[in-house]
């Protein structure tokens, strides 16, 4: 499996809007093409949480177009340019939405560092859901592995991450709780939970063609975003200099890079249901 003309297109920018349009691309490529894993059919009323630019919203909407989709977040698009069945609401996710067992599917992904009450989050979700109705959240974990075991304390990446991590538990809003969605969903009320865990390469070093094309799309956006997560806490949170940041975040691209090392971001993600 090779990347496309659109695939390379797409590799030569970089911004928010194209780092999440990217990791949905990566998202349909892990689900072999689905947009959700919890076993949904054709629900009624679909609820996206920190849409972000609706790329998923609008993506779902049009696949199940007897869905009305909602997504929210502080900053929404403009929900005329979608299909009637797609529409979006300026809100701050961690305030009361308002929805009492209105929806039949609740997706949210990548709010890692962006929650400071996470099991609150949970239960709002487990309020707004209808009985039967199915909640599915996903992060990246931030706890990289090597499929060479070549990863040490010495190593780059991470040291990344623990800089990362530790200014991420000084922070209100955690960087690394992706590892805690499966205790959080069993305590707000959810069963028939289940916990996927993902592979996703820093880079096309795996011989897998699936594996390479995931890695080759997914290495500037993990670029990406870690540059832009080590800016926003170990700035703020640690008192670290932008040039200290790049330096240590240098060392850790060295390690995503190297196809030696054969370095993976695992990705959690975890549904389950509000029970009948």
């Amino acid at each position: 499996m090779t990347l496309t003309k659109e695939d390379l297109e797409f590799l030569q920018y970089s911004s928010d809007e194209t780092e999440m349009e990217g990791w949905h691309r990566v998202g349909k490529l892990l689900a072999d093409g689905k947009l959700n894993w919890a076993p949904i059919h054709e629900p009624r009323a679909v609820l996206d949480v920190g849409c972000g630019t609706g790329t998923w919203t609008k993506d779902f909407a049009a696949r199940q177009p007897t869905s009305q989709c909602l997504g929210i977040d502080l900053d929404v698009p403009d929900e005329t340019q979608f299909t009637p069945n797609c529409r979006f609401r300026s809100i701050d996710v961690e305030s009361d939405w308002g929805y009492v067992e209105e929806f039949d599917y609740i997706y949210i992904r990548g709010l890692a560092a962006c929650i400071i009450d996470w099991p609150g989050l949970f239960r709002q979700c487990w309020k707004a859901l209808r009985p039967g109705g199915y909640m599915e959240i996903s992060d990246f974990g931030y706890s990289s592995k090597s499929e060479t075991d070549s990863l040490d304390r010495t190593s780059g990446l991470l040291r990344w991450e623990q800089l990362i991590n530790e200014a991420g538990d000084r922070s209100p809003r955690k960087v690394a709780i992706a590892s805690a969605f499966l205790g959080l969903m069993r305590e707000a009320g959810f069963s028939d939970i289940t916990e996927l865990i993902k592979q996703v390469p820093y880079s096309g070093w795996s011989t897998n063609p699936l594996a390479r094309k995931i890695g080759q799309l997914s290495n500037p956006l993990h670029k990406l975003g870690l540059k832009n997560l080590g800016l926003a806490v170990l700035c703020s949170v640690s008192g670290m200099s932008p040039a200290d940041v790049d330096r240590e975040f240098d060392a850790a691209c060295a390690d995503m890079d190297n196809p030696d090392r054969q370095c993976w971001m695992p990705l959690h993600i975890v549904y389950g249901q509000k029970p009948e």
